[in-house]
């Protein structure tokens, strides 16, 4: 399995944001957000946490081939790099 953890506080506590039996390609946290986002080789999940061990999944998108994931710098959109119906490209994926 492959696992994302993140490391914070002083003292630093380190917290296992997820773990996935398919490899993540990418990972990024949002600008001013609590919000998590992960991609694998095909799909792009935001993760938010419910509680202290909880965290709640949303699936945003699925592509052909993820390759890379960026955030604009204001959080407003998730850029992919990556191939979809054959073709390949950045796509940009407005948050609400």
């Amino acid at each position: 399995s492959f696992e994302l953890w993140a490391e914070e506080g002083s003292p630093p506590v380190q917290t296992l944001l997820v773990r996935r039996d398919a490899p993540l390609v990418d990972a990024l946290r949002l600008p001013n957000s609590s919000h998590v986002i992960v991609a694998t080789a095909q799909d792009i999940q935001a993760l938010a946490q419910n509680g202290a061990r909880q965290r709640h999944a949303t699936l945003l998108g699925t592509f052909d081939a993820i390759t890379g994931i960026a955030a604009r710098t204001d959080g407003s959109a998730l850029l992919i790099a990556g191939s979809q119906r054959g073709e390949e490209g950045i796509w940009e994926l407005p948050l609400e």
